[in-house]
């Protein structure tokens, strides 16, 4: 079986075709003419046939060193491409992030931009569930949960306080008063204690605001008001630019706090991963510079 050319000889006869020259070749490989001329003479031996034809001061291909030249630039244009690709990939880290569905396209992705302006290096994965705490943390290294605030077992960061409100659909017709909303089809989020607290607060006596249809996922309920399927209580900020927009009104100056809010939260031990920690400070320097 014939010997296999060594790299060493092809790269040196690949540098020496690409600039007819074999100083100019030297110069890139960090070595000698002479020793691109020994490999190349080596390679010539090798295959049996003249790749160069050599001038007083300068060197030209020959046919077989023509066809051997255009097939192996584009073999090193594939491998250099190929080992920078893995450099990459082994270089990046990737954070895992776990949040709901309204904050992860109302507040998030609008800012992601930025986010791969200031850590290209990071490869963020958003694990998007309505419910992110149903399932173990042990998925995530950061979580952006709604609820009291209150994981014992977790590091816990204040995120977005919000409130709730009644929004609709232009097409409505608008109400006069909050009692007049239980003449509208309500859509209720996850189950029917938003709105029974809501009306409470307006003090009406709301036996009705039992009844309707109960949604799971935040943004569909969202876009049933969109749609004009029913009114919602549209959580502020997030509706915040549907209503300058005009795509949603608001009837009524009351919103309500429901008790919870949004939270960044950790197991500890997540942060000795520095992507871990840039992303977390991202996430907290957003949230600061809207105060």
């Amino acid at each position: 079986m014939a010997k296999t050319p060594t790299n060493q000889s092809l790269r040196s006869f690949e540098a020496a075709a690409r600039h007819l020259s074999f100083k100019r070749a030297a110069e890139e490989l960090y070595v000698t003419p002479t020793a691109i001329s020994h490999q190349v003479k080596a390679l010539e031996t090798q295959l049996g046939c003249r790749l160069f034809e050599r001038r007083a001061r300068q060197v030209e291909l020959t046919r077989q060193g023509q066809e051997l030249y255009v097939t192996l630039r584009q073999a090193f244009v594939d491998i250099d491409a190929c080992i920078e690709r893995l450099r990459a990939m082994g270089s990046r880290e990737v954070v895992t992030l776990g949040l709901g569905p309204i904050i992860g396209t109302r507040w998030l992705a609008p800012r992601l931009g930025d986010f791969w302006r200031q850590h290209g290096d990071i490869d963020l994965r958003l694990h998007h569930t309505a419910f992110p705490l149903k399932h173990s943390t042990d998925q995530f290294d950061l979580a952006i949960a709604w609820g009291n605030g209150h994981w014992p077992s977790l590091q816990v960061a204040p995120f977005i306080s919000i409130e709730v409100t009644p929004v609709m659909a232009p097409q409505f017709a608008l109400p006069a008063s909050p009692a007049d909303l239980l003449d509208y089809p309500l859509v209720h989020e996850r189950d029917r204690h938003g709105w029974r607290q809501w009306f409470d607060t307006a003090v009406v006596d709301a036996p009705d605001a039992q009844f309707g249809t109960v949604i799971d996922d935040a943004n569909l309920v969202l876009q049933t008001a969109l749609n004009g399927q029913g009114v919602v209580l549209g959580i502020l900020p997030f509706v915040e630019d549907d209503i300058r927009a005009g795509r949603l009104l608001r009837p009524f100056d009351l919103a309500i706090d429901p008790g919870q809010a949004y939270y960044l939260i950790n197991a500890k031990q997540r942060l000795k991963k520095p992507a871990v920690r840039k992303v977390r400070d991202w996430l907290l320097a957003q949230i600061s510079s809207q105060d």
